[in-house]
C-alpha cells in the first residue's frame, strides 16, 4: 500500500500551469462528485483562475464523499511531475511526445495529465517502478565470474519463467496470486521489478467519521538491478527470505546459473584505504614473499566505476590522493568493488593474481592457492570473519619494499 500523495493539486501555481482544457479532461470523470462542491467541470459563472483556487481548497481537505478512483489519479499524476520521469514519459507513452509539438516548453503537470489520459496503466507501471529505483538500501551481490556476466539471449522468456517462479513462491507463503516481473535495460544496467501482494491485514480506518476495519492484501514493489558495467546484482526488498529468492531465481531464469552471484559478506577492501601499504603485510606467512595491489575498481554514486591501475607498486598512494580529491569534491559513499592483487609464493618465482570483489567473491589463479590466499587476506582483515587489529613488525616485508 502506498502512501497517497498529491500535494501540487493543493498548489495554485500548479494547478495554473496546466493548461484549462486538459485540466478539465483530467477532472470529467469526477464531474458529479465536483459538481456536488460547487465545482461543475463546464460551469462559466467561475473565472479558470477562482474555479483553480477553490479545486485547490477541496483538494486540500478530502473527506469521505472523495472518491478513491479521485485520489489515487492525483497521487499518479503527482508522483510523475519531476524531471526524471517527464523524459521518460516522452520515451514510453506512444505518441505523446508528438502531443507537444506545437507547444513550447510544456509544464511537467500538463504531461504527466496527458500521459495519464493516453495510457493510464502504464503511467502507474511507471510511477511504481520510479519510486522503486528511488530505494537506497540495497543488498549487493558480485557474479562468481571474473568478468560480468551475460544475460541469457532470449530475455523475454527468462521473465516469464522468473514471474511464474516469484508467483507460486509468494502464493504458498500466504501472500497470494498475482506476483509479476518486468525488465527494463539500457547500456548500462538491468533492472528488474516485481509486483506482489503480501499476507492479508485487518486495518483500523474512519469512515464516515465513525471507526471501521478494512481487511486487505497490499501490494508490494521490490527491485533489482544488475550492473553490466561491474557484474553486481543489487536487490531492495523487505526480507533476507525474499532477497534470496531473488537472488537464485534471477540467476537462474536471467543468466542460467542459480548461484551467479553468491550470498554472504566475506570480503571488504576496507583495509585498502585505512591502511595502505601496511594491509600488505606479509611477516607472518611463510609461504608469501610477497604481496602487491597493482589494480583497483572504486564506484561513485551515479557514476560508472573508475579503475585506478599501476605499473608501478604506487597504486594506493594513487588511490589515497584519489580519495582525498573525490572527498574535497562533496563525494560521499565511494565504494571499492574490485581489487587484484599480485601475491609472491617463496616457492615459486612467478607472481599469483587473487581478485577480490566483495562482498563475496575471490577468484585465484590456482585452485591450490586457496588456504594460503585465504590465512593472509583473514590476517590483514580482508575477510569479515574477525575483527583485524593493525600491527607493525621490524622487518615486514609490505608490497614496494
Amino acid at each position: 500500500m502506498h502512501t497517497l500523495n498529491y500535494q501540487r493539486f493543493t498548489n495554485l501555481p500548479f494547478l495554473l500551469s496546466i493548461k484549462p482544457q486538459r485540466l478539465r479532461e483530467f477532472l470529467e470523470p469526477f464531474r458529479d462528485y465536483l459538481s456536488a462542491k460547487q465545482l461543475h467541470p463546464d460551469q462559466n459563472a467561475l473565472s479558470h483562475e477562482e474555479f483553480v483556487q477553490k479545486l485547490s481548497d477541496v483538494f486540500a481537505s478530502p473527506d469521505a464523499d472523495t472518491p478513491s478512483p479521485l485520489l489515487d489519479a492525483l497521487h499518479i499524476v503527482n508522483g510523475l511531475t519531476g524531471r526524471a520521469t517527464v523524459d521518460l514519459l516522452f520515451d514510453q507513452i506512444d505518441g505523446l511526445i508528438d502531443t507537444f509539438q506545437n507547444e513550447d516548453d510544456p509544464f511537467p503537470g500538463d504531461v504527466a495529465i496527458e500521459a495519464f489520459l493516453r495510457d493510464r496503466d502504464r503511467a502507474e507501471r511507471m510511477l511504481s517502478h520510479h519510486s522503486a529505483q528511488s530505494r537506497r538500501a540495497f543488498t549487493s551481490f558480485q557474479s562468481q565470474s571474473s568478468s560480468p556476466p551475460k544475460l541469457m539471449a532470449d530475455l523475454a522468456m527468462g521473465t516469464r519463467a522468473l514471474t511464474r517462479d516469484l508467483d507460486q513462491w509468494f502464493y504458498r507463503r500466504g501472500c497470494g496470486r498475482g506476483a509479476s516481473a518486468q525488465c527494463n535495460q539500457n547500456d548500462g544496467s538491468l533492472c528488474v521489478f516485481v509486483s506482489h501482494g503480501t499476507p492479508m491485514r485487518r486495518l483500523d480506518v474512519l469512515e464516515q467519521g465513525l471507526p471501521d476495519s478494512l481487511i486487505c492484501r497490499p501490494l508490494k514493489h521490490d527491485v533489482a538491478v544488475f550492473d553490466k558495467l561491474i557484474g553486481e546484482l543489487r536487490i531492495n526488498a523487505e526480507t533476507i527470505p525474499q532477497r534470496e529468492i531473488y537472488r537464485r531465481l534471477i540467476g537462474k531464469h536471467l543468466f542460467g546459473n542459480e548461484e551467479m552471484f553468491p550470498p554472504g559478506e566475506k570480503f571488504t577492501l576496507g583495509p585498502l584505504l585505512e591502511y595502505g601499504e601496511a594491509s600488505l603485510s606479509v611477516a607472518m606467512i611463510e609461504e608469501l614473499t610477497s604481496v602487491e595491489c597493482h589494480s583497483v575498481k572504486m564506484l561513485l554514486p551515479g557514476h560508472k566505476p573508475e579503475e585506478l591501475t599501476s605499473r608501478r607498486q604506487d597504486v594506493l598512494e594513487v588511490l589515497e590522493q584519489r580519495m582525498k580529491w573525490l572527498a574535497r569534491q562533496g563525494y560521499e559513499d565511494i565504494r571499492l568493488t574490485e581489487a587484484k592483487f599480485n601475491l609472491l609464493f617463496a616457492s615459486s618465482r612467478r607472481s599469483r593474481v587473487v581478485t577480490i570483489k566483495p562482498p563475496n567473491v575471490a577468484i585465484y589463479s590456482r585452485d591450490g592457492d586457496s588456504e594460503i590466499v585465504e590465512r593472509f587476506l583473514r590476517d590483514r582483515g580482508f575477510i569479515t570473519e574477525q575483527d583485524w587489529q593493525p600491527y607493525a613488525i621490524d622487518g615486514a616485508v609490505l608490497a614496494g619494499s
